[in-house]
């Protein structure tokens, strides 16, 4: 984690040079386009800069000392794809039948930095999709490349500074970065099957069937009222994901006020992320929606006839 604030130190830093230099270039070209300087195109470009500059400076920085690297002897690349999912498995304290293990595998390295890849990309989806209203097949190619010159960076060995790469070329990563631009919510319809109608027949999600996890409950109405509880939120991801859409269709002297309700609703959406903290660190291990629908998640242990 420290790695990571260290290198978005150095892309603030960076930031704040090219602010300083393109500020008035920049002023001047809004303004004889447009006879006016739009705050809020203004806040969106520039933020947006600030995210790019500081994905890479993620994934260059630290720099190493030029002899620490020459003495490296490992891989230079991964081609083989899913070899997280392999080092998870094999390395990771997760245990699904030892709810114990579940936070320790939270935060051991074999899920954070597949995690953090996927959260790399993220906002470079929602500032296309949303701010910039390009296509879904635009947003993929534009992610993907991305991603490729980020591992490019890396396998050239920064442009050839360094006698060879200091981190790795990872398939993986490609995968993941590109997969972290898309990850936004498109249609409801099939989250509404998947999380409401499924779990009524089979009382677990497909995801949750895939290992093997299970709704446990006195009746099918608890499972359904349990459902419906989950989805406020899906809710708070969908409202925020409204107003952002909006952002780019009305007048602006309503973008300040819908900037706000950007604001609120995602920071609402952190609220389930402190819900999973609550239900870590209490005994029954449950979420809200769990608790108030008297709910639980249980393991299906295999049997000698399976």
């Amino acid at each position: 984690m420290t790695i990571y604030l260290h290198s978005i130190q150095i892309g603030v830093l960076l930031f704040f040079i090219f602010l300083f230099i393109s500020l008035i270039p920049y002023l001047i070209v809004q303004y004889r386009r447009y006879g006016r300087i739009n705050f809020w195109r203004f806040f969106v470009n520039f933020s947006f800069i600030l995210y790019l500059i500081c994905a890479y400076a993620m994934t260059i920085f630290p720099l190493p000392p030029v002899s620490e690297v020459a003495k490296l002897t490992g891989p230079k690349q991964n081609l083989v794809p899913f070899e997280f999912v392999r080092q998870f498995i094999l390395y990771s304290p997760f245990n699904i039948n030892e709810p114990s293990t579940w936070l320790a595998a939270l935060k051991d390295s074999t899920f954070i930095q597949p995690f953090f890849n996927l959260l790399l990309t993220l906002p470079f989806g929602l500032y296309l999709r949303y701010l910039f209203k390009r296509s879904f097949k635009q947003t993929f190619i534009l992610s993907f490349l991305l991603t490729i010159s980020f591992e490019l960076i890396q396998r050239s060995a920064l442009f050839g500074l360094y006698p060879r790469p200091y981190r790795l070329f990872d398939v993986d990563d490609l995968m993941i970065n590109t997969l972290g631009s898309l990850f936004l919510p498109t249609g409801y319809y099939s989250e509404l099957i998947i999380l409401g109608l499924v779990p009524l027949v089979l009382k677990a999600t497909p995801g949750q069937l895939l290992l093997r996890i299970q709704i446990k409950a006195k009746n099918r109405f608890r499972i359904a009222f349990r459902q419906f509880l989950s989805f406020g939120n899906f809710a708070l991801i969908v409202s925020a994901e409204y107003f952002l859409q909006r952002s780019g269709t009305i007048p602006q002297d309503q973008l300040g006020q819908n900037f706000l309700l950007i604001l609120l609703f995602l920071g609402l959406s952190l609220l389930p992320l402190l819900d999973v903290l609550i239900a870590f660190l209490s005994k029954t291990r449950k979420l809200w929606y769990e608790r108030v629908s008297d709910t639980e998640m249980i393991a299906k242990l295999k049997t000698n006839e399976e």
